[in-house]
């Protein structure tokens, strides 16, 4: 993967040793699947392929909050995936390793957060990386949206073609068979 980094966004990770990213990609898995372990791990290994990509475009040297340099280390969190269509839109955390865990809590928990856009050039590897002020109010309003239904664990994953299905705030993942409150039994019409 090869990043053109924006000089804000670079300015910004290195002030914070975070940033919140969205990224916008095709969504086609193989084998075919719209289930939110398949969109988890394609969303997964682009936050982490998009990480390892930033800390090399930083050169992996980074200054700490006492100025002394040392080789950087970052991880991505991811925070949410929603499918549409034939898209992907990925919200992920890039923290560096001289971000506290104090702050990385405060960070996880927020809702609001600067965005920076992960955007393909082409149809090759390259991605541009800006910061995205009119994205920061689109993005919370989403995920706060996701919040009133979804109560966990993260990430959040949405998918317009197939609702995800919920029990009691606990995302479905499996047959819908194994949840009570979607048994057959408990379906209107169904006769003993």
């Amino acid at each position: 993967m090869q990043l053109n980094v924006s000089p804000v966004t670079l300015a910004a990770l290195k002030a914070d040793g975070t940033i919140r990213c969205l990224a916008d990609v095709k969504y086609q898995p193989v084998p075919a699947s719209r289930h939110s372990s398949t969109a988890f791990a394609l969303a997964r290994n682009l936050a982490e392929e998009f990480t390892t990509a930033l800390l090399a475009q930083l050169g992996h040297v980074t200054a700490t909050p006492s100025n002394t340099c040392k080789t950087a280390s970052a991880q991505a969190q991811l925070y949410a995936a929603q499918l549409r269509r034939n898209r992907m839109l990925v919200c992920f955390d890039v923290f560096l390793d001289h971000c506290t865990p104090e702050f990385r809590r405060e960070i996880d928990e927020t809702v609001a957060r600067p965005i920076h856009a992960v955007t393909k050039l082409g149809d090759d590897n390259r991605y541009q990386v800006d910061r995205k002020l009119p994205l920061d109010a689109r993005v919370a309003r989403e995920i706060a949206w996701i919040q009133e239904v979804d109560k966990g664990p993260r990430p959040y994953f949405t998918d317009d073609m197939t609702p995800t299905c919920y029990d009691d705030g606990i995302r479905v993942e499996d047959n819908l068979e194994d949840y009570p409150c979607f048994s057959p039994s408990r379906r209107p019409g169904h006769q003993k």
